[in-house]
């Protein structure tokens, strides 16, 4: 079949597609709308009964840390930097049940939190490697004895006593370093570090990152210069080591600081200090020695959410969704749980998913109003993976719908008509058995929209419909996806009158698309999709172009799926955005589009 071009005037999406051995497609709600399967309806299907009572043995609740916090920002020269953190400054942290005038309200507050920017964890399993010890979370809402913590304890197992169990402390997710300080009583944090996230949508929360290191020379005066309340063991006891011990080797070194600044920017996963034992090294001996050498040595960490009445009031939550002691077993993987999980899934860009994790948590970026760009179904192995990409949108009206047959890929897209939607991303693959499997981003239609979609159309019929809609009526092609079945072509199309075609290409060879793809700039056209064809061999391309907007698409034709995230990491370091994936032949090939809307090309 030669390559056909059509040209008139136009715009357009994407499409992808997955192929290899069957699997079990059993998905037929809209994961964009579903509830999330494993934050569940009901207490009594948790894993644990969930209790975010209590009030903390650190007393933040009392305002000891905040009050430090403040102090140190004050203490700094004036400066637009100083105004801006005191603009910033949260006046409470507390407990659901002290934040709220009934455990009812407090839980409802609990059960309505969604994250507004994907949230990553403070550590790697190693970080830096110590062999045969990994980084792991010690204790959470509850401490393991059952008495109340709230927050996150994440510490070095099974670390030899000669060797240092500290290791990195990373930002969350991106964000401004609020507060960095030292918290003596009666918060009794330590060093400290606030970040404050903020996601597109408006929405915040904030970090904080206890008993860090700041260098021993630093720490140990600050632990000498300390007032210790009347009848404080651990406060006294903590200055006798300063004194007594100044060179313990749970000090760590004086390159052990802490690398941010109160009003710096920081990026997801970024190194902002080491793990330490500021204020936390007891039990001591009787002239402050501590027990081992490594006097305690963890992060402490809070995750807290704004009140909806207050937003300098924040709430201290379980970003596991669990609330209860650690060792319950809750805080593994896919534990059903009745408040949300706030660790994210994968990242809104993300390939190699598998469909297990890819529905685990529906929910986790529709709330904080991301929405999937591009979604690819492949199987690889047997394994049903997902790759895309989820990003910001003021739009919410959005669906998936995966591994369809086509009689009920049928039902599902007449159902979304009634509702006001269409399919705006189709992805076919065939399953082992020949047959081809269905799976569609659907969107809401446009304002004074008017749509045609079909499937299974043949070339003759692609051909008519084209005449009708793109020649003759002036709408565009917004879709498009070719596969054979059972020896014959056909083709996913949606047809928009929200603009006209410029350029469609299908059943061009790889080189032939690389180059008029090539050649469309100098055309004053930039490509807008580009899909294989892999139920072919070697697979064809088909395109759609529309008039040049922003900086030239950076597009990627089958190529090594060993190289895409080389090209990722290429394209994020440039600011490029990854509009378009598609990962076929069993995960060995990809063909991708990153644009950049504005800002230097490259």
């Amino acid at each position: 079949m030669n390559p056909k071009l059509f040209s008139s005037a136009a715009l357009l999406p994407l499409v992808l597609t997955a192929c290899g051995a069957p699997f079990n497609d059993t998905p037929t709600k809209a994961l964009g709308q579903q509830a999330q399967p494993e934050l569940v309806d009901s207490v009594a299907e948790t894993c644990i009964t969930p209790d975010p009572s209590g009030y903390e043995s650190i007393s933040t609740v009392y305002g000891g840390a905040l009050e430090e916090w403040r102090e140190s920002v004050d203490a700094m020269p004036a400066s637009a930097t100083k105004t801006d953190l005191q603009n910033r400054m949260l006046t409470a942290l507390k407990s659901p049940y002290a934040a709220f005038a009934t455990p009812a309200e407090a839980q409802a507050f609990l059960r309505g939190i969604r994250t507004p920017l994907p949230l990553k964890l403070p550590f790697t399993a190693n970080s830096p490697y110590i062999a045969g010890t990994e980084v792991n979370l010690g204790h959470a809402w509850r401490y393991n004895g059952g008495g109340i913590h709230r927050g996150l304890d994440i510490s070095r197992d099974n670390t030899p006593d000669d060797k240092d169990p500290s290791f990195d402390v990373l930002a969350v997710a991106d964000g401004k370093v609020i507060a960095v300080y030292f918290d003596g009583p009666p918060g009794g944090g330590g060093n400290t570090i606030v970040i404050e996230h903020t996601g597109a949508n408006g929405k915040k929360i904030y970090s904080f990152y206890m008993h860090l290191r700041n260098g021993r020379a630093h720490d140990v005066a600050a632990v000498k210069a300390l007032t210790c309340p009347v009848g404080d063991t651990e406060c006294s006891g903590y200055k006798l080591m300063a004194q007594n011990y100044p060179n313990h080797p749970s000090w760590g070194t004086d390159s052990d600081t802490i690398t941010v600044v109160p009003g710096q920017w920081v990026t997801q996963g970024q190194k902002i200090a080491k793990s330490g034992n500021t204020m936390t090294a007891s039990p001591f001996a009787a002239d402050g020695k501590p027990a081992s050498n490594h006097a305690r040595n963890h992060l402490h960490v809070y995750i807290a959410v704004p009140t909806p009445t207050d937003p300098k009031v924040v709430v201290e939550v379980d970003p596991y969704g669990v609330y209860e002691k650690q060792s319950s077993g809750c805080y593994a993987d896919f534990q059903p749980t009745y408040y949300p999980r706030l660790w994210l899934p994968h990242y809104p860009d993300f390939h190699n998913v598998t469909w297990d994790t890819f529905v685990e948590q529906p929910e986790y970026y529709s709330g904080m109003s991301y929405r999937p760009q591009t979604l690819s179904f492949y199987e690889q192995s047997g394994v049903l993976k997902v790759a895309g990409s989820y990003q910001y949108s003021s739009d919410k009206n959005w669906g998936v719908q995966a591994g369809l047959d086509s009689a009920g890929f049928d039902t599902v897209v007449e159902q979304w008509r009634q509702a006001g939607y269409v399919p705006r991303e189709t992805r076919i693959r065939i399953d082992g058995a020949g047959n081809a499997r269905y799976s569609t981003l659907f969107g809401k239609l446009r304002t004074n929209e008017s749509t045609r979609f079909e499937h299974r159309l043949t070339q003759a019929s692609l051909d008519s419909l084209y005449t009708t809609y793109v020649v003759n009526a002036g709408w565009r092609v917004e879709d498009i996806f070719p596969y054979r079945e059972a020896g014959v072509q056909y083709y996913a199309v949606l047809f928009s009158n929200s603009d006209s075609t410029r350029w469609l290409r299908y059943s061009a060879t790889q080189a032939y698309a690389e180059s008029e793809i090539a050649s469309l700039p100098a055309q004053g056209l930039h490509v807008e999709n580009i899909v294989a064809d892999p139920t072919v061999s070697p697979p064809r391309f088909a395109y759609i172009a529309n008039d040049a907007s922003g900086c030239t698409p950076h597009v990627y034709v089958n190529a090594a799926m060993s190289t895409y995230q080389t090209a990722h990491n290429t394209e994020s370091a440039m600011g490029y955005s990854l509009k378009k994936v598609q990962v076929y032949n069993n995960g060995a090939n990809f063909t991708a589009i990153f644009d950049k809307g504005s800002g230097t090309c490259q």
